[in-house]
């Protein structure tokens, strides 16, 4: 391989770069639009967050709401159709005898002692 070389050799040149008033003042104003640019990406990135963990855990709250909103249209279409609901119970239960002491009371009395 045979080169050549022709001109003058290679040499380095140093030169050093004073920025001036208007590039200090430039330098300044993008340093100020990268901070606010993170400012604002670093809100935005909270604010997605915040609004993702509100969105959470609301799939179990929506199938009971939607039980609920069944079961309601069916009683109205029970109740359209004039179908009743039948209760549940015994003799024994809390709501058997209500009414019986106050009778008994007033056939004791003669109904005259009333209290209040």
């Amino acid at each position: 391989m045979q080169f050549s070389v022709v001109g003058l050799p290679h040499y380095t040149i140093w030169h050093l770069y004073e920025p001036s008033a208007d590039d200090l003042k430039h330098m300044e104003r993008m340093e100020e639009e990268r901070l606010e640019k993170e400012a604002r990406d670093k809100e935005e990135i909270e604010r997605e967050k915040r609004v993702s963990e509100s969105w959470q855990d609301k799939k179990g709250e929506w199938e009971k709401d939607k039980k609920e909103i069944q079961n309601k249209a069916l009683e109205k279409s029970r109740r359209e159709r004039g179908e009743r609901k039948t209760l549940g119970g015994s003799e024994q239960g809390p709501h058997a005898h209500a009414g019986e002491e106050e009778a008994e009371a007033k056939k004791g009395d003669g109904g005259s002692n009333v209290s209040l």
